[in-house]
């Protein structure tokens, strides 16, 4: 019956972390933060007024408009961010702590796991949305905010929450691991809010694909018409009364239908999975017996470093049959779509290189297009290394925990430096893929005349910095951490702020081109910026700036600065983790007082001490008459019960 016991205790173990009260305290000052700001801003609506300081209806209507939409753009942030984290790890977590058997025993059905864990999870998300309501009733208090738009804009917000937990539930269902849960979530829901960008990209490139994609939309539709990025291909009125109810409506139906579905899944599937069957006739896609992973090259030997030969030899190949595939198809789809880029793009830039040289001469249509579309594709793909990478490093250690290697892994003579180093490479390593990509990107830019030579270093020590701060910092709070998802929420919190959630407390201060100076932390600018070409540099350093355009030397001093404190703060997390590691890891001193080398080869010798002197437990050894004849004869039986004759105390 529900809600059962599993929901009252998941809701008061959620209630009482302290992440709960963190958040919506941060949460709440963030608002209040969003009111003091829009208060601010008030006085440039009254400055044609400023004889009586009154405000008109149309100006307090923006105010509420806008107030309104900052409340409404904060709330999708948290859902999108926050219900993974939240719900992927429900289900995973407690089969990790292999309490999930002990459920599954007892006379508990399914659904009340399922739906008791979900619906705990679920409460703690609705507080955290509900939060902004307040300022909502300010914002139609000042009136300009349609009643309409606010049901809808809370429907949308509520079904997306449902659905995204949903989701989260059936991954965690089918997930041995709460880290794997939370990555493939994240995943799932990055895929899930880019394919209208897809579809619409398809349709506007025309020729056979536009038509093939056009056709394709009524079956299309069912699966990407639930994700609320289909809102901003619709009309401007969307969100109005009378424009927006039925594209809403359809919305919302389709999000309660997925995620009822998956829902009902993830209830009749729970038992089975952990059980170990399958479905009948598909048990060899995801059987658990243990099949050795084929490979493509043979494993080079282990040598001098085992840290890095464990963590850098792995195979990209999994034992799941179906897993393997994906992942072929996935590398398959990824090296056509850039190979189609790099042809359809590459070609007409590299017949300007041609027929006018590098540099800034000649017709620059193409180059400037290939130019633009190798920062597109460096920012996409630098986030997503970034997420990656700060998610993998900040499991290196606690994964060891988890898999209870983490024990035998320190009682091995590897010291601190070795392990941490090895764990850092290793997280590098497994975005290799990634970045073997972004530097095929920047190759291309290279050789066609859209990246400057010197832009082309740039990003190299740019992306170099900024992924070596990363893998330090996950490792760093992997250390810390006593979970992998409290490590994979912090790492990326962390990741969050630096890269731009700093930037709303600086907004007083940002007036002026001196602004930039403030938006060093963001790196995805900064290396998105770094792969500079010909006529980007030669607008840099001959044409002025405007009025709000900023100088070279700010430019100049925004890079260096974001360099430095990347670094710096690199190597200060390194420091950091190799003081800390003896202290964290709790294991005996292996150091020696004497160099072991320095004792000679005939063995250790014992310095006589003085007769009748007691040693440092304050015994007294006595010789006796006797002794050197004994010891002359050879050894005596000590098997005999009793205290030695010789000795005395």
């Amino acid at each position: 019956m529900l809600p059962g016991p599993v929901f009252f205790h998941e809701l008061r173990t959620v209630a009482r972390r302290r992440r709960s009260y963190a958040l919506r305290t941060a949460l709440g000052l963030f608002l209040l933060y969003l009111m003091i700001q829009s208060t601010n801003r008030w006085d440039t609506y009254a400055y044609q007024s400023e004889t009586n300081r009154e405000y008109t209806p149309g100006e307090l209507a923006l105010i509420g408009m806008n107030l309104f939409g900052s409340v409404i753009w904060l709330q999708g942030i948290v859902i999108l961010l926050l219900t993974p984290a939240f719900v992927a790890g429900t289900i995973a977590e407690d089969r990790q702590r292999k309490v999930l058997s002990y459920l599954l025993a007892s006379p508990l059905t399914g659904a009340e796991i399922v739906l008791g864990k979900l619906a705990a999870r679920l409460v703690n998300l609705v507080v955290l949305v509900a939060v902004g309501l307040p300022v909502v009733s300010i914002a139609l208090f000042l009136g300009g905010v349609d009643p309409v738009a606010v049901w809808l804009c809370y429907g949308t917000s509520f079904s997306t929450l449902y659905l995204l937990a949903a989701i989260s539930t059936f991954v965690s269902t089918f997930s041995a691991r709460p880290r794997d849960a939370i990555l493939r979530t994240y995943l799932i829901e990055l895929v899930w809010l880019l394919l209208p960008l897809v579809e619409w990209l398809c349709e506007s490139a025309g020729g056979t694909l536009g038509r093939l994609t056009s056709e394709a939309r009524p079956i299309t539709e069912w699966v990407i018409g639930s994700s609320p990025a289909v809102l901003s291909f619709q009309n401007s009125r969307v969100v109005s009364a009378a424009g927006g109810i039925g594209v809403v409506s359809w919305l919302i139906g389709l999000q309660l239908i997925q995620g009822t579905l998956l829902l009902a899944w993830s209830t009749v599937r729970l038992r089975p999975v952990e059980q170990g069957s399958r479905l009948r006739g598909l048990r060899w896609l995801g059987s658990r017996r243990v099949f050795q992973p084929r490979r493509l090259f043979v494993r080079r030997p282990c040598g001098d470093a085992p840290m890095i030969w464990k963590e850098c030899s792995g195979t990209v190949c999994s034992p799941s049959l179906l897993r393997t595939v994906w992942l072929v198809c996935l590398a398959v789809a990824a090296v056509g779509g850039l190979g189609c880029w790099a042809y359809f793009a590459g070609i007409p830039a590299f017949q300007e290189v041609l027929d006018y040289g590098y540099g800034s001469t000649g017709t620059q249509a193409a180059r400037d297009a290939l130019s633009a579309g190798v920062r597109a594709l460096t920012s996409c793909l630098y986030v997503l290394m970034a997420l990656l990478l700060g998610a993998g490093a900040a499991t290196g250690i606690t994964m060891e925990r988890e898999k209870d290697a983490w024990t035998s892994l320190t009682a091995t003579p590897l010291e601190g430096q070795e392990i941490l180093i090895g764990k850092i490479l290793g997280a590098l390593w497994r975005v290799r893929g990634i970045l073997a990509a972004l530097l095929f990107v920047w190759l291309i830019g290279l050789i066609c005349g859209a990246v400057h030579p010197l832009g082309f270093l740039l990003a190299i020590v740019a992306t170099s910095i900024d992924l070596t701060f990363i893998a330090v910092l996950g490792t760093y709070l992997s250390l810390r951490s006593k979970s992998s998802a409290r490590a994979i929420a912090a790492s990326i919190a962390i990741l969050v702020f630096l890269n731009g959630g700093y930037l709303f407390c600086c907004t007083p201060a940002m007036n002026g081109p001196g602004s930039i100076l403030f938006t060093a932390g963001v790196t995805p600018m900064i290396v998105t910026a770094a792969p500079f070409s010909f006529s980007d540099l030669e607008w840099f350093l001959r044409d002025p700036p405007h009025a709000y355009a900023p100088s070279p030397t700010i430019v100049v001093m925004t890079g260096m600065l974001s360099f430095a404190f990347y670094g710096v703060s690199a190597f200060a997390l390194l420091h950091a983790c190799l003081s800390r590691f003896e202290i964290e890891v709790d294991r005996p001193r292996r150091g020696f007082s004497d160099d072991p080398e320095s004792v000679s080869r005939e063995g250790i010798v014992f310095e006589e001490q003085e007769q009748d002197k007691p040693d440092q437990d304050g015994i007294l050894f006595v010789e006796q008459a006797g002794d050197e004849e004994g010891r002359q004869q050879g050894p005596q039986d000590d098997s005999s019960p009793g205290p030695h004759p010789d000795i005395r105390h």
